[in-house]
């Protein structure tokens, strides 16, 4: 008998126990990373821009000043309607004392009652003209202050559209502002996963600006409809910015639809495609005898993950089988174990 057939009687394999874990059902896709707000701060009155005080990729708080606006002529309006007030508060207090002495006056019939009436009628007026004076203050005061220009956002000046000496009037766009610190992520999936994919599942987004350890979100929102063009549903998770992304940034996700604990795993090299369908070849080791013994198991796999492959029916947790050299196998062989 020649040498090579002495060795071929043994095929030698390595081996593998079936390990009981907890996986999940992944889905990839990439996508695109958005601010949850990022306004476009706009002029509310007519002025010229005096001052700007930031500049493109300033990070700014809220109510940072961002730029100041001629108030001269505004300053005068509140100037002339806080006179106009004190004027007519003057007017009403002196009308008030004529009420007073007038209703005194009546009680003892020094006057009639036609012109007690009638200084009653005109402390009202002067009452009504203080109001409106009143108002027309607040509004010159509210001018004042729309002179100022605030970031109404903690975020970043993504864009200026003005310079000093711009003239500016209600509407006109100054300033961009975006929010980095929250982000939100839109991604999209087949419209096959509609039905499987709900609002509080969770996803793992990774990107290319950063490695390691990749951020947890939720799903927030669903969109209603499957988009024309791409066929897709697209979902929004909202995400704690921790590590410095930027909103426009390509991000790939995973996203868990279901999570399955206690399942049975294997390498996937050990299992082995035969006619009768996937088998695995488990490991039977003889203690007294030192003998090995292989027997083949058909089994029902799930799960494709980065674990190995689920095993759904066919085998225990704790078994041995054949991981290298599996393909070479059939019931009963005759095998050498590496170790």
């Amino acid at each position: 008998m020649f040498p090579s057939v002495l060795f071929a009687k043994n095929i030698f394999i390595t081996v593998h126990p079936v390990i009981e874990t907890d996986i999940e059902d992944r889905i990839e896709t990439v996508g695109k990373i958005e601010s949850l707000q990022s306004p476009v701060v706009a002029a509310e009155l007519t002025a010229r821009v005096l001052d700007i005080k930031v500049k493109i990729g300033d990070f700014v708080t809220k109510d940072t000043l961002l730029a100041q606006l001629d108030s001269a002529s505004y300053d005068l309006q509140l100037k002339e309607a806080q006179a106009e007030v004190r004027r007519l508060t003057s007017l009403v207090k002196l009308q008030t004392n004529q009420v007073i002495r007038y209703r005194a006056l009546l009680r003892k019939k020094g006057v009639d009652r036609s012109a007690y009436d009638k200084v009653v009628s005109e402390n009202d007026s002067l009452l009504s003209q203080l109001d409106y004076a009143k108002a027309k203050a607040s509004a010159a005061e509210l001018r004042v202050k729309q002179t100022q220009i605030y970031s109404p956002i903690e975020g970043v000046i993504d864009e200026r559209m003005i310079f000093i000496g711009s003239y500016v009037s209600p509407g006109t766009p100054l300033f961009k502002v975006v929010e980095v610190n929250q982000l939100r992520v839109r991604l999209p999936f087949s419209e096959r996963l509609s039905s499987q994919i709900k609002i509080g599942q969770t996803v793992y987004l990774h990107s290319e600006a950063s490695s390691g350890t990749p951020i947890k979100a939720k799903i927030n929102y669903l969109r209603p409809q499957i988009e024309a063009n791409s066929l897709a549903i697209e979902v929004f998770a909202n995400f704690e910015n921790n590590l410095g992304w930027l909103p426009g940034a390509s991000v790939k996700a995973d996203l868990i639809l279901q999570k399955h604990p206690n399942s049975l795993i294997v390498p996937e090299q050990a299992i082995v495609q035969r006619p009768i369908g996937q088998v695995v070849y488990v490991v039977h080791s003889q203690a007294k005898s030192n003998k090995v013994k292989i027997e083949e198991r058909l089994v029902v796999t799930g799960l494709v993950s980065d674990k190995g492959t689920q095993i759904v029916s066919g085998l225990k947790a704790g078994e041995v089988i054949a991981l290298d050299g599996a393909r070479f196998l059939s019931a009963g062989a005759k095998v050498e174990i590496q170790r």
